[in-house]
């Protein structure tokens, strides 16, 4: 018979995840949502030219889209203050309060 201090049972394998940069910086956050930015707004114009696309259809995806480049440019604009303040406070003290 063996003492084993730990009874509880073997836990289950961690789901795999996408692999996660090591330095998730505010520029890595703002190279990423540009990008998301720009991908949004191709498919934004590429809609007159879907076939697919009923009229409803079409109109739905324009707005959807359109709601989604207004959620991702407050947080742009928010994360590029973030980076100048940063590029300003590197080479200089600021007496200036960090933004909020």
């Amino acid at each position: 018979m063996t003492d084993d201090s730990d009874d509880s049972e073997p836990s289950p394998p961690a789901e795999q995840s996408p692999p996660v940069p090591e330095a998730m910086t505010t520029e890595w956050f703002v190279d990423h949502l540009e990008e998301l930015d720009a991908h949004v707004a191709r498919l934004l114009e590429s809609i007159p030219e879907t076939e697919a696309f009923d009229d409803e259809t079409r109109a739905r995806t324009r707005r959807r889209l359109r709601e989604i480049r207004a959620q991702i440019n407050p947080l742009l604009i928010t994360l590029r203050s973030r980076v100048d303040t940063d590029d300003r406070g590197s080479g200089s003290e600021s007496d200036d309060p960090p933004l909020e």
